[in-house]
């Protein structure tokens, strides 16, 4: 394309030379030559000055324009070199983007593939969960309505002889008050008799009884007269034992009061010794097994630490959290059911106690039990709260309550008690510090040593160490940043929705709460909560709940402070 432009353009200069030749010979003058001239018209016409240099400046210019076409080619030469260098290029880079794209290709369809597969099974491991918590709640339903059968069944079994023994008492109260009345007709009588009695008969009717303190054992108050005549015998000198005549009346009733294990004739004045008070408050003689069980509660205290232990297996092996309040929500149909009956049947109030009662408090057995308080705070932490921040309370709520009740019985004394009004009574500091180390101890234990992390659910955790503030910052879509998700979820960490994950990626990050302050802070919930005075609330309830809603908030406060300072 080049070359034939240059081309035109030579035979464009060459036609304008030409033309102006034609020019220059129009105006050259016309003489007509002679017949002498024509013999010399033939050699070359002679050019003036001015012709000559019309012709240099024509071939000046006609130079000059061959240098600009010359320059022309070099440079299109170039231009064409460097375009084919371009097109090179563009197909290399081309060539390479396309390989890129198609490893790219490849790389999505095999993430594709594994996220795919990856939802697969998680789906058949949700539907088989499924199907066998399905099971579980139909045999388990199944049981407790074999269960309500037979505690029916056993509750009437078990009235009937109670039916009959009220009978019995009712026929043995009306035999005892008819023989109260013999008794206190006997004993008017006898005192009539002794009024007539000489020193040495009244000698001979208390030496028949063994000690007349003995009567208090029947619930019979001495007249004063009596007991005036009977301490006036007793300064007397002794005399020879006489048994009382059976024909009067007091010989009567001091073989009647014979029969009383207490009584033995053969005894002298000086060998007889009154009956021992029983002392109910006594606790000397009380056995190791006892002081264990009822001073120091460690059968209570051993089902609440095994149930922390519970909780961490749970969590390690990732089990839903619905079924496992759906587990929790049947266990406590039944313990609620079983608790009513307790409080309403006598009897199978008893047959509750005769198993269970090394785990009941004296206080608990007139109210309702503590087991469903507990699974009351359980159930509403694990529902509301995320799930790494509600298994820490319920742990805390088994490990910290126990800790806490046990040092402040052995070191409570020296240590000052807790302030009241804010905190409960009988709260000691060395409880409230053991609390603390306790809580302090899970936390680390949990978040720490990445049993967290080992058992992380879809939905996230709460707080890790060295990573991102999640409450309070930007990554909650909620106004105030809280996480929450409606009734339905409560609070949580992360949302189910994809688009709502992609946006989380381009917001600003905030630095998660360091581990020494998370740890301690953890602690000291732990132990404000345990020690908290909350109007007479039972501890099962508020610990779970109170310590996950403090816990929370501590984590939204801190995002909300951290994303005011870096946006600052």
């Amino acid at each position: 394309m080049a070359k034939d432009s240059n081309a035109a353009q030579r035979r464009s200069n060459k036609a304008r030379q030409q033309a102006k030749g034609k020019k220059l010979q129009a105006n050259a003058p016309k003489n007509e030559l002679k017949p002498s001239e024509l013999e010399t018209s033939t050699a070359p016409p002679k050019l003036d000055k001015q012709d000559t240099s019309a012709q240099l400046v024509l071939e000046q210019r006609l130079h000059t324009q061959e240098d600009q076409i010359a320059a022309l080619r070099q440079k299109n030469e170039a231009l064409e070199k460097e375009l084919k260098e371009t097109q090179q290029t563009l197909q290399e880079s081309h060539r390479a983007f396309a390989d890129q794209m198609v490893g790219i290709s490849a790389s999505f369809d095999q993430d594709k593939e594994r996220v795919c597969e990856q939802v697969r099974t998680e789906l058949d491991q949700v539907r088989a969960e499924l199907g066998v918590s399905q099971d579980k709640e139909r045999s388990l339903t199944q049981r407790l309505h074999e269960l309500e059968n037979k505690i029916q069944t056993d509750t009437s079994a078990a009235l009937s002889p109670f039916t009959a023994l009220k009978d019995i008492q009712a026929q043995l109260h009306q035999a005892f008050q008819a023989l109260t009345d013999e008794f206190t007709r006997a004993l008017t009588q006898m005192e009539q008799a002794l009024k007539d009695t000489t020193p040495d008969r009244m000698e001979s009717v208390l030496r028949s009884v063994r000690d007349y303190q003995a009567l208090d054992l029947y619930g019979v108050n001495l007249p004063a007269t009596l007991m005036g005549d009977i301490n006036t015998l007793k300064q007397a000198p002794p005399a020879m034992p006489q048994r009382s005549n059976s024909r009067d009346t007091g010989g009567a009733v001091l073989r009647a009061l014979a029969r009383s294990p207490h009584y033995n004739e053969n005894l002298h004045r000086e060998d007889l010794k009154p009956v021992p008070a029983l002392d109910l408050n006594d606790k000397t003689g009380r056995s190791m097994y006892a002081n264990l069980v009822y001073e120091w509660e460690v059968p209570r205290k051993l089902f609440h630490c095994i149930t922390g232990f519970v909780v961490l297996y749970l969590y390690k092996m990732n089990v839903n959290v619905e079924v496992i309040i759906r587990t929790l929500f049947n266990i406590f149909l039944v313990v609620a059911s079983a608790d009513l009956l307790r409080l309403n049947s006598p009897t199978f109030e008893h047959f509750f106690e005769s198993f269970l009662s090394i785990l009941m408090r004296e206080s608990e057995k007139e109210r309702v039990n503590g087991v469903v308080w507990y699974l009351v705070g359980v159930m509403t932490s694990l529902h509301f709260f995320p799930e790494d921040i509600a298994s820490v309370s319920i742990i805390v709520l088994s490990w910290c309550d126990p800790a806490a009740s046990t040092f402040g019985r052995m070191f409570g004394k020296c240590t000052p008690a807790l302030p009241g009004g804010i905190f409960a009574r009988r709260k000691s500091l060395a409880g409230f510090l053991a609390a603390w180390a306790v809580g302090s101890l899970i936390a680390y234990l949990f978040w720490g040593a990445g049993i967290a992390k080992a058992g992380e659910r879809a939905s996230g955790l709460s707080w890790e160490p060295g990573s991102n503030a999640m409450f309070g910052t930007a990554l909650m879509p909620d106004a105030l940043h809280t996480g929450w998700r409606g009734f339905a979820r409560g609070f949580a960490v992360t949302d189910s929705n994809f688009a709502e994950r992609l946006r989380n990626l381009t917001r600003p990050r905030i630095p998660a709460m360091p581990p020494i302050l998370m740890f301690t802070l953890c602690g000291l919930i732990a132990a404000m909560t345990e020690a908290l005075e909350l109007g007479g609330l039972d501890d099962n309830v508020a610990i779970p709940i109170l310590f996950s809603f403090l816990l929370w908030f501590s984590l939204w406060a801190w995002g909300q402070i951290m994303s005011s300072v870096s946006f600052l």
